[in-house]
């Protein structure tokens, strides 16, 4: 239609979401939710039709709605993620900051979802995929378990200043590096399960 400014492009999108019909409010966008699968989002306004037409054929960036974990590890050190524990189910499909979709590869803020259902994810590899998520408290923090030999271990997404811990907000479209040096088998656990239910303190505390 000429009168159309905005367009939205969205990709992987689970078959269980439903889309806005074309000409509906942008701001419909800023309800859905997706869990499991992560799905891809970008953004484009046009200043005239002319714009609009002459955008064929060229390129958009589309940003992930879920962050990248990954673990690297000492030498003579064998780590894994085997999962995350006290993840968000779900994550917000569109970013937004109050009225603006202006999300790029600077942005520090999050869209946090609703539904804060909280889950335990056995994965298992060199890196996984979570939403967003605040980390604005220990009690409140993803936690990551990682594997080390033969042995699992609760490790925050977080560092030490100063001696106190502050814990990275989770943000989409952001990596984010575990490095393990090397850690005190006596606070290993047996399994994923044991790790993540563990009352004991993440071992980067």
């Amino acid at each position: 239609p000429s009168k159309t400014r905005i367009i939205h492009f969205i990709g992987n999108l689970p078959n269980d979401v439903t889309l806005p019909d074309v000409g509906d409010s942008e701001d419909e966008l800023k309800t859905i939710t997706t869990s499991g699968d992560m799905s891809y989002w970008g953004y484009k306004s046009f200043n005239s039709v002319t714009e609009l037409k002459d955008f064929k054929g060229q390129t958009l960036t589309l940003y992930r709605n879920k962050a990248k974990i990954s673990i690297t590890a000492a030498d003579g050190v064998t780590a894994s993620i085997a999962g995350v524990a006290n993840a968000y189910q779900y994550g917000v499909l569109v970013p937004h900051n109050n009225d603006s979709f202006n999300f790029d590869l600077d942005t520090d803020y999050q869209t946090l979802p609703s539904n804060t259902t909280k889950i335990s994810e056995q994965t298992g590899g060199a890196f996984t995929y979570v939403f967003e998520h605040p980390n604005d408290s220990k009690a409140d923090a993803l936690n990551v378990i990682c594997k080390v030999g033969d042995l699992y271990y609760k490790v925050a997404l977080a560092k030490k200043v100063d001696d106190v811990m502050v814990y990275y907000d989770i943000i989409r479209n952001h990596q984010y590096n575990i490095k393990i040096n090397q850690v005190d088998t006596n606070l290993g656990k047996a399994n994923f399960q044991d790790a993540a239910d563990a009352n004991n303190e993440p071992i980067n505390d």
